[in-house]
């Protein structure tokens, strides 16, 4: 039986209205106090055993011997909302990471705006 292939990312970041900033892009390189951004494998090496969910996600996936594909990693302090070019550069490139991943049909389709892409914010 073939393996399973999960496309696996993340983009994390605590909304607190309250807060005085926007999370920038820069914010999300950096990580501060969370592992900071890591594309392809080093999206899988950077959240082991961390308080987030892409790190239980990952050692459930090679538990039941999955194919995983990284695509990146990021997260950010709490901040007020996360700045809209910082959402369009992250999202974008988590998209763009899966092209060549389906058959070449579903491939050649556009891609829909970033923001018409639904992520699970919480496990």
């Amino acid at each position: 039986m073939k393996a399973i292939r999960v496309g696996v990312g993340g983009f994390l970041c605590e909304t607190d209205t309250l807060a005085p900033t926007k999370a920038s892009y820069d914010d999300f390189e950096r990580g501060s106090g969370w592992p900071a951004m890591a594309r392809g494998s080093g999206a899988l090496a950077a959240t082991p055993g961390a308080n987030v969910v892409m790190s239980g996600f990952v050692a459930a996936a090679e538990a039941r011997g999955w194919e995983l594909a990284p695509t990146l990693w990021c997260a950010a302090n709490p901040g007020a909302q996360v700045r809209e070019q910082a959402y369009e550069s992250v999202v974008t490139e988590i998209v763009a990471a899966t092209v060549g991943w389906f058959s070449p049909s579903l491939a050649a389709r556009p891609c829909r705006r970033a923001d018409q892409h639904s992520f699970d914010a919480h496990a």
